[in-house]
C-alpha cells in the first residue's frame, strides 16, 4: 500500500494517504515498521510516553546493521556520533532544546525582521528573468542566507552548503543503506568542524559563538553534541524552509481564488502559511520511532521495541480533524496541524520558518503579481518524501 520509494507516490502522495487513513489506518510494512496516518492516532502516539526518540534502537535500524561484527560497530559508532536533539528522549533532549530554545524564541525571529526582509528583497533584486526556476534563484538562498547569518557562517561558504544539505536531507528517507546515511552526516560534521574551529579563534556575538561557550562551561556534554546540533540547526533552516516557500508559491498560483484573496486582504499571509503547513506541509514523516513497552494506539496493540511512523502529511488531511481538509483555504481558522510536529519535539525553529515563509511569499507576489506557473516546463520533485519538496520549479515572473 505504502512504498516511499515509488517516483509516484512521491508527485502525488496524497491519494495514497487517503486510501491508508480509510482502509489501514496503522499500517505494517515488510520490514515490520508501523505507520500511522490518522490525526487522532498520530495526536495519540505524540503524548504516548512509550514513544521514544531514539532511533539506534529501533528494529529498523538495528536490522539495516551489517552482519560483520567490526563494520557493525564501525556503523554503530558513526551513527552516535551524528545524533542530535531531534534523536534524543528526556533528560538530554530537554538539556538541549533548553539550550537551544533561546536562539528561536518569538522575541529572537522578531528582532531578525529587518535582516529577512534584506536578504528577501536582495534575492528578488537578482532575479532575471522571464523564466526562472523558483528554487535555485530564490528560495533554497533564502533560509541558507538567514541562517548562516545567525551562525556566523562566511559568505563564501554559504553555496558549498547546499549540497552537503541536499545528501543530508536525502539520508533520512527509509530506503537510503545505513552507510550512505553515515557519509552524509559525516561531511555534515567535518564541514561543521572547520567552523567550529574558525569561530573558537574568531569569537563574536552569534549563536555558533554562544554554542561553543556551552560547550566549555558544560551545558553541552561533548565536542560530538556541539557539532551535531549546529550542523542540525544549519540543516533545520534549510531544506524545510526551501520547501515550504516553494509549496506556499505553488499552491497559490495552482488556486488562484485563493491568490485574490491573499492580495486584496495581506493580512491573510500568516493563515495562509499555516494552511499550506497543512494542506502541502514540507515535512510528510518522521524516522522510525521506537516503542519502549507496551502500548495500544489507533486499534492496534505495540509491543516493546517495535518501530513506528506518524504520517503528519496525511493526519493533516484527515476529514475527522479537519472540515473540508481536502480544500486549500487560507482563512482557514481552526487549523490544529502537525506541519511542525507535536509534543516537546516540536520543531524549534518554527517561528523562524514562518517568518521567512511570511516574508517571502507576500514580497515576491507584491514585486511580481504576474507571477505564474511555467507552461513550457513541468515542475520536478525531489527524490525523496520524508522532507518532500519541489527540485525545480520553472516559473515565469
Amino acid at each position: 500500500m505504502f512504498d516511499p520509494t515509488d517516483a509516484e507516490l512521491r508527485r502525488d502522495p496524497y491519494p495514497t494517504y487517503r486510501r491508508m487513513r480509510e482502509e489501514s489506518p496503522v499500517w505494517r510494512s515488510a520490514e515490520g515498521v508501523y505507520y500511522l496516518s490518522r490525526y487522532e492516532d498520530c495526536h495519540a502516539l505524540f503524548r504516548d510516553p512509550a514513544l521514544s526518540y531514539d532511533t539506534l534502537t529501533t528494529r529498523a535500524f538495528q536490522n539495516s546493521l551489517s552482519r560483520d561484527p567490526d563494520v557493525r560497530e564501525r556503523q554503530l559508532t558513526q551513527a552516535r556520533k551524528s545524533r542530535t536533539i531531534l534523536e534524543l528522549d528526556p533528560p538530554d533532549h530537554a538539556r538541549l532544546r533548553n539550550l537551544l530554545t533561546r536562539a528561536f524564541s518569538v522575541r529572537s525571529v522578531e528582532a531578525s525582521e529587518p535582516m529577512i526582509a534584506g536578504y528577501v528583497d536582495q534575492l528578488l533584486d537578482d532575479l532575471d528573468g522571464p523564466a526562472i526556476d523558483l528554487v535555485s534563484d530564490f528560495a533554497v538562498m533564502l533560509p541558507i542566507l538567514v541562517i548562516c547569518d545567525l551562525l556566523a557562517v562566511p559568505p563564501e561558504e554559504r553555496h558549498q552548503f547546499v549540497a552537503i544539505g541536499h545528501a543530508v536531507t536525502r539520508s533520512v528517507d527509509p530506503d537510503v543503506p545505513i552507510d550512505e546515511r553515515n557519509a552524509a552526516n559525516q561531511r555534515l560534521r567535518d564541514y561543521i568542524a572547520t567552523l567550529v574551529a574558525i569561530r573558537r579563534d574568531h569569537p563574536g556575538d552569534d549563536l555558533m559563538s554562544r554554542l561553543i561557550e556551552a560547550a566549555e562551561d558544560g551545558r553541552l556534554a561533548s565536542e560530538e553534541e556541539l557539532l551535531s546540533n549546529t550542523g542540525l540547526l544549519l540543516l533545520a533552516g534549510f531544506e524545510s524552509t526551501t520547501n515550504l516557500i516553494t509549496n506556499a508559491i505553488y499552491q497559490l498560483l495552482r488556486h488562484p481564488d485563493q491568490l485574490a484573496l491573499l492580495t486584496a486582504e495581506p493580512a491573510h499571509i500568516r493563515t495562509a502559511i499555516e494552511e499550506v503547513l497543512r494542506f502541502d506541509p514540507p515535512v510528510h514523516m518522521m524516522r522510525p520511532r521506537t516503542i519502549t513497552a507496551a502500548a495500544r494506539v489507533g486499534g492496534a496493540e505495540f509491543r516493546e521495541g517495535d518501530a513506528v511512523v506518524p504520517l503528519l502529511a496525511a493526519a493533516n488531511r484527515d476529514p475527522e480533524e479537519f472540515a473540508d481538509a481536502e480544500t486549500f483555504d487560507i482563512r482557514r481558522r481552526v487549523n490544529r496541524h502537525m506541519g511542525f510536529g507535536l509534543g516537546h519535539h516540536l520543531c524549534l525553529g518554527a517561528a523562524l520558518a514562518r517568518m521567512e515563509a511570511r516574508l517571502a511569499v507576500s514580497r515576491i507576489f507584491n514585486r511580481f503579481p504576474n507571477l505564474s506557473l511555467s507552461a513550457a516546463e513541468e515542475p520536478e520533485f525531489r527524490p525523496h518524501l520524508t522532507v518532500r519538496g519541489f527540485a525545480r520549479l520553472p516559473v515565469t515572473l
